[in-house]
């Protein structure tokens, strides 16, 4: 081999493995990135690392003979080759997972992980035999009678993994697409040249540079939905505080207060007071991008209800049980909860009801509870406004806390709505505090 081809080749291998650490870096360090695409991208860097320094100690352990270099080499080699179809393993696992499919359940991946075994075989049994490539005792690579056949199974995994790109190509955006593509057909082009210009490793740069272009697509798509999900949340947070003001209770509460002013000017006062809260605090929600403290919302929901008692003490009673309040909820989820509770579930009822509000906790979650026993519905024949307002909310519970809600209800014996909120060890961080 002459010295010039080492010397190339010797600068691909340091150009690869620093590509594969910078990418592993990035994968990381970059913040708008799903923690479970994350972990992939991880592994996915982590393996083409150890995949480009044994290629590396190759080049290096070209320079010395004996037959424990040999050894050494064989053993870096047998390695380098495994790694680099480990690598697409982990890659079909994520552009299952990224289409929305369990690759544990998916022929797809049955497939791939066949073939790589296929591949593992064929590399083993190489090393007694020298059919496929060998390194002998002068320490020197040498193809074998068989080579093209090693490649089979590797070629073989990435049409695999094309079928599955261009079969579920309308569940990907264009920048996923973009991503796998690269990744694909970068290695397979450099894997073809290597085959024609014998001695030059131009697998281990296409590997890397097609690594590091899938990761910089990915990243780009999931800062694009990270936005996107910025924006809808401020959209049903400002829907949802649109929908909390209602027509009936603004007019309802003014009428009260103007009964009192004359009847009693002091409660008048204080239901003036509490109204200005009630109002402010609906507005204020508009400024929270993070959940607010549950103690916050709580007082709220007090305000509201004390409002509506005031309006007609025989029909509205609550009770408000805060066993813990050591946790974030999103602006006005309990409010819209609470609000439903009254219109819905006690607005029926000639005689009124009680509505009560409990938050505790569990183990791994904390748990609001809003039940009234009023007349009860049918969840699946709320009226618009109601229906948006519940909607809003469960979408905002699970974008902003991880969280879920569920309602539960029958014509004649009441509702009740359970907000769970997975405690901070149990649930993923969300983007707020990733870029904090």
């Amino acid at each position: 081999m002459g010295g010039a081809l080492v010397g190339i080749n010797f600068a691909v291998a340091v150009a690869g493995m620093v590509i594969c650490s910078l990418g592993l870096a990035l994968a990381l360090l970059t913040r708008p990135v799903q923690p479970k695409t994350r972990r992939y991208l991880v592994a996915i860097f982590a393996t083409l690392v150890v995949y480009t320094a044994c290629d590396l100690f190759g080049q290096v352990g070209d320079d010395f003979h004996g037959q424990a270099w040999a050894l050494a080499d064989r053993i870096a080699l047998f390695f380098e080759s495994a790694l680099s179809t480990c690598a697409l393993l982990i890659l079909t696992v994520l552009l299952l997972y990224t289409c929305g499919r369990d690759w544990r359940r998916n022929i797809a991946f049955d497939v791939v992980g066949a073939l790589w075994l296929v591949y593992i075989v064929l590399l083993v049994q190489t090393q007694f035999t020298g059919n496929l490539y060998s390194v002998g005792d002068d320490n020197v690579y040498r193809r074998g009678p068989y080579y093209p056949i090693l490649l089979i199974p590797v070629l073989l995994i990435m049409v695999t993994d094309m079928i599955v790109l261009w079969r579920d190509r309308r569940r990907l955006s264009a920048k996923q697409r973009a991503a796998f593509a690269i990744y694909l057909a970068v290695p397979a082009a450099s894997m073809a040249w290597q085959m024609v210009s014998y001695g030059l490793l131009a697998t281990v740069l296409g590997t890397s540079l097609g690594a590091l272009g899938m990761f910089c697509f990915v990243a780009s798509d999931q800062a694009d939905s990270f936005r996107q999900k910025e924006a809808e949340v401020v959209r049903l947070r400002t829907d949802v505080m649109l929908s909390q003001i209602q027509p009936h209770f603004l007019f309802n509460t003014l009428d009260t207060i103007y009964g009192l002013v004359d009847e009693d000017p002091q409660v008048a006062k204080k239901a003036i007071a509490s109204f200005s809260q009630y109002l402010r605090a609906n507005l204020d929600s508009l400024k929270h991008a993070a959940p607010v403290p549950v103690e916050r919302e709580l007082v709220h929901v007090r305000t509201y209800l004390e409002l509506e008692h005031m309006s007609d003490a025989s029909r509205v009673n609550y009770e408000i049980d805060a066993q813990t309040t050591d946790f974030l909820v999103p602006a006005l989820s309990v409010q819209t909860l609470t609000e439903n509770a009254v219109k819905h579930g006690l607005g029926g009822r000639e005689s009124g009801g009680k509505v009560t509000v409990r938050t505790y906790e569990r183990d791994n979650e904390f748990v609001v509870v809003v039940e009234d026993d009023g007349i009860g519905f049918d969840p699946n024949e709320l009226d618009e406004a109601a229906g948006i307002g519940i909607s809003n909310t469960r979408e905002r519970v699970s974008a902003m806390c991880g969280g879920s809600l569920e309602i539960t209800s029958e014509p004649g014996r009441g509702a009740t709505a359970v907000m769970r909120i997975p405690k901070p060890s149990s649930r993923k961080p969300q983007p707020w505090e990733a870029r904090a």
